[in-house]
């Protein structure tokens, strides 16, 4: 019997099973006969899946990466609001002078790390739009998602 791809999908294998098929000599590891196969496209198929799984996992890390820095700049805006507060507080005050200096410098740190956690959130979503970018098109060739387990699984 021949098997396409997308047969084995439809019939539970998984994608270890499918490479292990491509390796086998004479029953794949769904337990169909190979040897009218032998000279199907199903590589080319197959090549396509990986790509698409593999791109799979390239989206989810980009998407890891974006809510990593969205947090990262959430928490260095908190800072910075914290600081403006402390300082304001202090200029109304009119605390000591070496007070106010230091909670100056302290909100100068912050709008810097405001401005860098910006600045790796914009760059992780512009990764993220290349990645869902990417699946997009390696889906609509491929015809549809690949399951791919998350890490660590």
């Amino acid at each position: 019997m021949s098997k396409t791809l997308e047969a084995h999908v439809a019939s539970g294998c998984t994608l270890r099973e499918v490479e292990s098929d491509l390796s086998s000599n004479k029953h794949d590891a769904c337990g169909f006969d190979r040897a009218s196969s032998e000279n199907e496209p199903l590589s080319d198929d197959f090549h396509l899946e990986e790509r698409t799984v593999e791109a799979v996992r390239r989206y989810r890390d980009a998407l890891a990466a974006a809510a990593d820095s969205e947090k990262a700049q959430a928490r260095a805006h908190r800072a910075l609001m914290s600081t403006l507060a402390d300082l304001k507080w202090a200029v109304l005050e009119d605390r000591p002078l070496s007070k106010r200096k230091r909670l100056f410098g302290a909100g100068a740190r912050a709008v810097t790390q405001s401005n860098e956690a910006r600045q790796l959130f914009n760059k992780a979503t512009a990764t993220l739009e290349e990645a869902r970018q990417a699946l997009a098109a390696l889906t609509q060739q491929l015809g549809y998602i690949p399951d791919v387990p998350a890490k660590g699984t």
